[in-house]
């Protein structure tokens, strides 16, 4: 066995292996067949020829080495069309230079492979004894398929070599083509004699354009490889890149609206959005008598116990697909499509805020109180180009405002309005409290209180007495006021008192209904109660 043929199949071996190696990794990295996959299936072809020359320098008997003959011409079958296709997808697509020509060539080669190993063509046996080695050779005497692939050859030769010119930009490498190409036409030159008997060296031209194929093959893999880390450094920055571009997206989440954000990630830009009418539920949170709280205290302490209470109630609105659109000194506003959502996170705002004063050892227990609406609001950018606040306008934002701070005057802690009340899929545990015309408004609202945050004992005793609160408030709206008045008292007297204010009952409500009634029975006994609709109408916000 001659060295010549021990290098070409271990050369075309490792090509094989490595080509296979090459597209799997671009399969898994890409997701797609590129043009490796061609540069694959010509190594195997190559690969076939290669080890039937190995098998032709042993062999002895005519038919084997016929039929490896025939192994030896579809590997070169298999090769030509692909390495022809992977040479043309690299360097040719946007020149447009005789593609049909090309393609007929390919695939006429191509199709040559089931008529070259299952017909039988005349051969010309030849028996060649090359550095101490015995080679059985078998040359075609005629036939179509045979001469289609001989023109096939000097095609692909004549392809790769043009090819190859434009694809290497520098001198040197023009000059290694051009030398293997003055081989390539001395050694078919050679390969022509030995057909014919009259030179011991066969098949020259093949394995110099084979040796061709190899250099290309690892020209293109020393690019490739260099290609392939430039993409990884590439990737490396885009990765960090990404990376601080997410920072930065997390820090401009803190300071604006979530849902902002998300349109940014999208490639959006919400400078340019339009105002668009929306249904939505408003809540207002505020903290009762912060500014008491905060006299005791530095206002670094001010600030920690702001931030961790902001933490806490926050938390409760994202979890209840709510979106902050501001933070007000110590009043939170929030947006949620569903209505039922704003009253989930009321009330776990509430429940937190026991578990809250519980955890943190402050001179006072916070307290807060929550009012949420529903309505149509006007959704868009308000300000100017230099700053702007993505929010929403509408009445329906005033009127939730209202509410939160109605909520001080009856010593409850949730209000709601009716509209949001009609709404709602879910029972809660819900009571209507008053109907009032709040400051700046014209149009009489009923409220409603959401108690489900306070303990079973304290559920329990608002609905036992609902049915009092509800004798007492039509004796109220029908201007009874002293038949209201002995109702109140009567549950004051019988009710336990407030857990953290022992001078109110256990249900503030009922005080305020005292204090209210006594006071319209003095108005009214001075006659300045004229005219009395059962709505009350709040001087103050």
């Amino acid at each position: 066995m001659g060295a010549y043929q021990i290098i070409l199949t271990v050369v075309y071996t490792i090509l094989f292996i490595f080509s296979i190696y090459y597209l799997s990794r671009t399969l898994a990295v890409f997701k797609k067949v590129d043009v490796h996959l061609f540069f694959t299936l010509a190594a195997f072809g190559g690969f076939l020829f290669s080890f039937s020359e190995f098998l032709l320098s042993i062999t002895a008997d005519a038919p084997t080495a016929l039929i490896i003959h025939k192994i030896r011409h579809a590997g070169l079958i298999i090769t030509i069309p692909f390495w022809l296709y992977s040479m043309y997808d690299i360097f040719l697509p946007r020149y447009r230079i005789i593609p049909k020509v090309y393609l007929f060539f390919s695939a006429a080669v191509f199709l040559t492979l089931p008529f070259n190993i299952f017909t039988s063509l005349p051969v010309r046996f030849i028996d060649i004894i090359h550095m101490g080695i015995r080679f059985h050779y078998c040359f075609p005497t005629g036939g179509l398929f045979y001469n289609l692939f001989a023109i096939s050859m000097v095609i692909m030769f004549i392809f790769s070599i043009f090819f190859s010119f434009i694809m290497l930009k520098k001198i040197k490498d023009k000059i290694i083509c051009f030398s293997v190409f003055s081989m390539g036409v001395l050694a078919g030159i050679n390969d022509n004699f030995t057909s014919h008997g009259l030179s011991n060296y066969p098949m020259v031209g093949v394995f110099v354009f084979f040796i061709y194929i190899g250099y290309l093959f690892f020209h293109f893999l020393k690019e490739e490889q260099k290609n392939h880390l430039d993409l990884i450094k590439f990737s490396k920055d885009l990765e960090i890149q990404y990376k601080e571009a997410e920072h930065r997206l997390k820090i401009t989440e803190i300071y604006t609206r979530t849902s902002i954000v998300e349109h940014i990630k999208k490639g959006e830009d919400p400078t340019s959005f339009q105002p668009k009418a929306k249904d939505i539920s408003v809540l207002f949170s505020d903290i009762r008598n912060f500014t008491t709280l905060s006299e005791g205290l530095d206002p670094f302490q001010t600030v920690n116990i702001l931030n961790k209470y902001f933490d806490e109630m926050n938390r409760f609105i994202a979890e209840n697909n709510g979106e902050i659109d501001k933070l007000i000194g110590d009043c939170i506003m929030a947006i949620f499509d569903s209505p039922d959502n704003s009253v989930e996170a009321a009330i776990a705002m509430r429940r937190q805020l026991n578990i809250f004063n519980q955890a943190n050892n402050l001179p006072m227990q916070l307290n807060n109180g929550i009012g949420i609406n529903y309505g149509e609001v006007v959704l868009g950018n308000i300000g100017s180009i230099s700053k702007m606040d993505y929010t929403v306008i509408g009445d329906i934002v005033n009127s939730a405002s209202r509410l939160e701070s109605l909520t001080k005057h009856y010593g409850v802690s949730i209000i709601i309005s009716e509209a949001l009340l009609l709404n709602l899929k879910k029972q809660y545990c819900i009571r209507f409290i008053d109907k009032v015309l709040a400051k700046g408004k014209t149009t009489p609202i009923r409220l409603y209180e959401v108690y489900d945050f306070e303990g079973k004992k304290y559920i329990d005793i608002k609905k036992q007495i609902a049915g009092d609160l509800q004798k007492a408030y039509e004796y109220y709206e029908k201007s009874m006021f002293s038949g209201s008045l002995s109702i109140y008292e009567t549950l004051l007297r019988n009710l336990p008192s407030h857990t953290y204010h022992p001078e109110l009952c256990v249900d503030p409500l009922i005080n305020f209904y005292i204090k209210r009634c006594r006071k319209l029975i003095e108005l009214q006994a001075n006659n300045q109660l004229k005219e009395w609709k059962g709505v009350y109408e709040f001087a103050d916000k």
